[in-house]
């Protein structure tokens, strides 16, 4: 490839694509205005992805991948948690890549796609980055947090035999130098925040590669002076999986202390369980317990228009993640409407939360610190933010975020030819 030729096809490799797959969350999201910020260049962006739930919502720039998981999901899943790497995949890979010829492959979410489309593209000399949305690639668990619920720096290592499931407990010894080795092989690394850059820097990725990368908005949203008519004053809305780490475990139990100040609090749940439902089965019986079913409603999984009217509604967003994860999309979309938001101190949510600012920050697992600081974001005179809408919207800022982008390709080309 010359130096002197821009970038202008890229093969975009994801798990999941928003509408095409109903498992799909944040990091997915953040794939697809990834592709619309190139699309708005006229780059062709093509996306490769596991085979398709809705084949009907399937748009012509999607295709997909066959993978062991097709086969055998169960085997497929656990082999890989050991060794990303799925021969099925890497076959077809060599194939589409020699035939589309991209001038950069970006990986996204690989947890079942895997390895495969870098050692492909290494194969064929084809410049890499991977973008980072979790901590797969440095912990078994995906999430920092060890199994007594405390946040872990160390990474992966032998010390995870302790905290991982016993059908993984044979994988953990060879997972750091297995993972190590992939990671080795990429050209570039496009992080979220400065934290997660010294994360990756510690977990032995060399400073050259690491890119801080922000999160483009939907879209550019609207003037703060609007938002504040469409509020619905003591209005709360979660947005996640109903899942221990998403943490709606930890709002309910703060709920009855806001409800003695806010007596006509409600809480709006969106969001499905990834598994089995025990989870949610769980939640919604203790809040049966608490006696407030008439607080909480569930509206199952939304897709970005209908949760931008919630959120337009919303008096207070709520955050309680329980994993060190590295940003949440949806509280992007939040603090860019200038919503008053209490979240986790936790991960890389203080990156860009900053407490009694842009946001308030409570004790992660504390219910009692999330119920004062729902209170005090429930009391406030304004019913926005105006601080965290400007703050956000000049850190994701569109255009910025595509040069950015633009910039690491070359970045990864230049790397590539080394």
């Amino acid at each position: 490839m010359g130096s002197s030729r821009a970038v202008r096809k890229v093969a975009f490799v994801t798990d999941f694509y928003p509408e095409v797959h109903g498992k799909w969350s944040g990091a997915e999201i953040a794939c697809q205005r990834l592709r619309g910020l190139l699309a708005e260049d006229d780059i062709d962006v093509s996306v490769f992805t596991a085979k398709a739930q809705f084949p009907e919502k399937k748009p012509p720039f999607v295709e997909e991948v066959r993978l062991f998981e097709d086969i055998s999901s169960q085997l497929g899943s656990s082999l890989k948690n050991l060794f990303p790497f799925d021969a099925f995949a890497y076959r077809f890979f060599l194939k589409r890549f020699r035939e589309l010829s991209p001038d950069i492959v970006h990986l996204h979410n690989l947890k079942f796609v895997s390895f495969a489309p870098l050692a492909a593209a290494r194969k064929l000399g084809i410049p890499s980055v991977f973008s980072v949305y979790d901590n797969w690639a440095i912990c078994p668990r995906y999430c920092l947090v060890n199994g007594r619920g405390e946040v872990c720096e160390k990474f992966h290592g032998l010390r995870c035999v302790a905290c991982v499931p016993l059908k993984k407990k044979p994988f953990v010894p060879f997972r750091r130098p297995v993972f190590r080795r992939f990671l080795e092989k990429l050209d570039a690394v496009a992080v979220l925040t400065g934290s997660e850059r010294d994360r990756y820097l510690k977990s032995g990725v060399s400073s050259e590669k690491l890119h801080i990368l922000p999160l483009p908005l939907f879209d550019e949203g609207e003037d703060c002076r609007v938002l504040e008519h469409t509020v619905e004053r003591n209005t709360i809305l979660f947005v996640g999986r109903l899942e221990h780490g998403k943490g709606l475990h930890v709002l309910v139990e703060a709920m009855p202390e806001v409800l003695k100040r806010f007596t006509k609090a409600r809480v709006c749940v969106v969001g499905e369980h990834s598994g089995s439902g025990k989870y949610k089965m769980a939640v919604q019986s203790r809040i049966d317990e608490l006696g407030m079913r008439s607080v909480f409603s569930f509206t199952g999984k939304m897709g970005n228009r209908e949760i931008k009217e919630l959120l337009l509604k919303s008096h207070v967003v709520a955050a309680p993640e329980q994993w060190a994860i590295a940003w949440p999309i949806f509280l992007t979309e939040a603090m860019s409407m200038g919503k008053h938001i209490v979240a986790g101190r936790i991960g890389d949510i203080p990156a860009f939360i900053k407490d009694g600012h842009t946001g308030s920050l409570a004790a992660h697992d504390s219910p009692a610190d999330f119920s004062r600081k729902i209170i005090a974001a429930l009391e406030a005179e304004k019913p926005v933010n105006r601080e965290a809408s400007t703050m956000i919207r000049k850190l994701c800022d569109r255009r910025s975020i595509k040069d950015k982008l633009l910039s690491i390709y070359e970045s990864a080309r230049s790397s590539a030819r080394l």
